[in-house]
């Protein structure tokens, strides 16, 4: 899932590749910085020219979890959260 062809930001977190409209994450300020970081794909990559590739030392299922909650707030149950944050080696 999120896999959006009309996607401009292509983020690779661990095992998974997400590529989204750059408005789904400017929800948050953080994101600001993270979007300075981001290089014009190189040729070799797959996605798109035109997309901004973000390569993230972040697990996959914690990018996942967060775009779930972008998604819909309410669809998060943040007592699992806490738990996989707290387990979290």
């Amino acid at each position: 899932p999120y896999w959006y062809d009309d996607g401009d930001v292509v983020l690779v977190a661990s095992d998974h590749i997400f590529r989204l409209p750059r408005e789904v994450l400017i929800c948050s300020e953080i994101f600001e910085d993270m979007f300075c970081l981001a290089q014009p794909n190189a040729k070799q990559d797959s996605y798109d020219e035109n997309a901004s590739v973000l390569h993230l030392d972040d697990r996959s299922q914690d990018w996942m979890l967060l775009l779930q909650w972008i998604d819909d707030p309410e669809c998060v149950d943040f007592v699992s959260l806490f738990k996989t944050i707290i387990n979290v080696k």
